[in-house]
């Protein structure tokens, strides 16, 4: 399992992280582990006034949060939860962006 995110801001890269957290997990446990560390370094390195929009290229994620889809995993229950949490309690918007074009801006930021 392999989390990758980066930060931008008017096309400049901020951080970016590749992360190999110890143990097995499945692709969607990546997915919402990935999009939560990135969420929380946001936090730190974004002002509270601005509207972030945060781009995954998980479709399982996005419709989860999105509340079309519901989640039925009980591990990734508990995730789906911190995930929303943070998006809602920081007025961000999330989107849906396919794995190309994500891997674009992640292999521009992170070799």
């Amino acid at each position: 399992m392999k989390l990758s995110f980066a930060l931008y801001h008017d096309d400049e890269l901020l951080t970016s992280m590749h992360h190999t957290p110890a143990g097995d997990g499945t692709n969607n446990l990546a997915e919402y582990y990935a999009l939560i560390l990135g969420m929380e370094v946001a936090k730190v390195w974004v002002p509270e006034d601005w509207c972030v929009q945060v781009h995954t290229d998980s479709e399982l994620v996005f419709r989860q949060i999105k509340g079309e889809y519901q989640v039925l995993e009980p591990r990734l229950k508990e995730l789906h939860k911190r995930a929303k949490k943070i998006l809602y309690e920081q007025a961000w918007v999330l989107h849906w962006m396919s794995r190309d074009e994500l891997n674009w801006w992640l292999d521009r930021a992170v070799p």
